[in-house]
């Protein structure tokens, strides 16, 4: 006679809420997606400069000494929030600090589309490096809060390759774009993407889960106790007259 198992409380709770399962095409969407655009403008942003280099010489006069200025603000103001971002990621949740740091990347990328001056530009330049600052620590996060830890290393390999492929935009579609645009059309547009992905991080990601509907992990075996200690050759009982 084959008898069937009856699941355990705690594992029918978790089958209802199906939509957190690890194994939900929903949940890896939800959570993924959204911070991999992310990543994806960060190398975006951080590779575009030398595509755009000959036209931002010949409209504004930027040379070799401005461009390395350009890019060199980009990664101060990017290392400078690490610190400060690590606490913020703890305390509010990576949905939140990532959705409101975009925002200022885009503002970035508006206030560099709208330069008239090498200041303006720096400007630019300085905000879009704050703004894109979380893209891969809070993405990093956001996984370790709502995947197992046997998917780790896949998700997070996902998402450097969608870093990557930010990279390669950055270089000949770019160059493509700009027989169709200039390079303020350019950061225009990537202002708009930024505010766009910025919103779905927000709208998208699910809140930071209670404990109750984390995904379960396999529980280790109990460590089995130690053998006591030896202590040495047992006193012997036996009564000896004369003695007691």
């Amino acid at each position: 006679m084959h008898l069937e198992r009856t699941p355990e409380p705690r594992q029918q709770a978790t089958r209802q809420k199906g939509f957190f399962m690890p194994g939900s095409i929903a949940l890896r969407l939800r959570i993924f997606l959204p911070f991999a655009l992310g990543y994806f403008l960060s190398y975006l942003y951080r590779a575009i400069n030398a595509v755009l280099a000959p036209s931002l010489a010949a409209e504004m006069g930027v040379g070799p000494a401005e461009m390395g200025l350009l890019t060199a603000v980009y990664f101060i103001s990017f290392g400078a929030f690490q610190l400060p971002l690590g606490i913020l990621l703890d305390r509010f949740g990576p949905r939140r600090v990532e959705a409101a740091l975009l925002v200022a990347a885009a503002a970035g990328a508006l206030v560099f589309a709208r330069a008239g001056s090498l200041a303006a530009l720096v400007i630019g330049r300085g905000l879009i490096g704050f703004g894109v600052s979380a893209c891969l620590m809070a993405a990093f996060k956001a996984f370790v809060i709502w995947f197992p830890r046997e998917q780790l290393p896949r998700i997070n390999g996902f998402q450097m390759a969608a870093g990557g492929m930010g990279a390669l935009v950055a270089t000949a579609p770019v160059e493509a774009a700009l027989a169709f645009t200039d390079w303020r059309g350019v950061f225009t547009v990537l202002a708009l993407l930024t505010a766009g992905v910025s919103a779905g991080i927000f709208c998208i990601v699910p809140e930071r889960p209670e404990r109750s509907e984390r995904p379960e992990r396999p529980e280790k075996p109990d460590k089995k106790d130690p053998p006591a200690p030896d202590a040495g050759p047992r006193r012997s009982t036996v009564p000896i007259p004369g003695m007691g």
